[in-house]
C-alpha cells in the first residue's frame, strides 16, 4: 500500500500542510517554513491558500487578523532593498512605485 497522499483540491493541501506543520507560535520560538519546487509546480497557488486558511476574523468587526507572512511570485516585484553588507549602517525597504500610488 502507497503512503503518497493524494488531495482534491489546492485548500486541502494546504490545510493538512497547517495542521501537520503547526503555526503556533510560542513566546520562546517562532515557526517558520520554507518551500521549495520547480517553476510551475503551483508554488504561488498554494502560498495563497495557506495564507488564506490563516486569515481570522475579529469579532463584531470587518477587519481580520493573519498569521502568515508570505513572499511568492506575485509580491515579489512590490519591492526592493539595500542590506547595506559593506557598511552596516544604511540599510532600506524600498517600495515600488505601483505599490506607493496604489497606497495613495
Amino acid at each position: 500500500m502507497s503512503s503518497t497522499k493524494r488531495f482534491t483540491n489546492l485548500k486541502r493541501l494546504a490545510r493538512n500542510i497547517r495542521d501537520t506543520l503547526g503555526t503556533e507560535d510560542t513566546p520562546d520560538t517562532k515557526s517558520y517554513y520554507l518551500l521549495f519546487a520547480y517553476n510551475g509546480t503551483g508554488k504561488t497557488r498554494l502560498s495563497i491558500e495557506f495564507k488564506n486558511l490563516g486569515k481570522k476574523k475579529i469579532r463584531g468587526s470587518d477587519e481580520r487578523i493573519q498569521d502568515t507572512l508570505y513572499y511568492n511570485a506575485f509580491t515579489e516585484d512590490l519591492f526592493t532593498w539595500n542590506n547595506d553588507l559593506e557598511g552596516d549602517i544604511d540599510r532600506k525597504l524600498l517600495l515600488t512605485q505601483i505599490l506607493t500610488s496604489l497606497m495613495a
